[in-house]
């Protein structure tokens, strides 16, 4: 089973999108834009977010092309199930040593 998911290219989900391979896996939202927050409050938030035509353009191709967001969820899903701890800490070992 694989659902169609869309991950902002952002702080900690930039790894996740690499790690279901992109494009080929998941919808990244790569256009990030300057949070309201942060133009408002610049010393309390700072941040970027996900620029919202980006996210609707993701959900317009999931809608337009169901069998094809079918398939990109499912190569996903299959990343996903390949994950675990223990490959996340080899990975982290990896380049923080070597």
């Amino acid at each position: 089973m694989g659902v169609p998911t869309a991950l902002a290219r952002n702080t900690g989900q930039a790894d996740l999108v690499d790690f279901l391979g992109g494009d080929d896996g998941c919808w990244p939202l790569g256009n990030q834009v300057e949070s309201p927050a942060a133009r408002a409050a610049p010393d309390q938030f700072a941040g970027y977010e996900t620029d919202p035509g980006d996210a609707a353009a993701a959900l317009a191709d999931i809608y337009r092309d169901r069998a094809g967001a079918r398939r990109r969820a499912l190569r996903g899903a299959k990343r996903m199930r390949a994950w675990s701890w223990e490959s996340a800490v080899e990975v982290l070992t990896d380049a923080a040593f070597g």
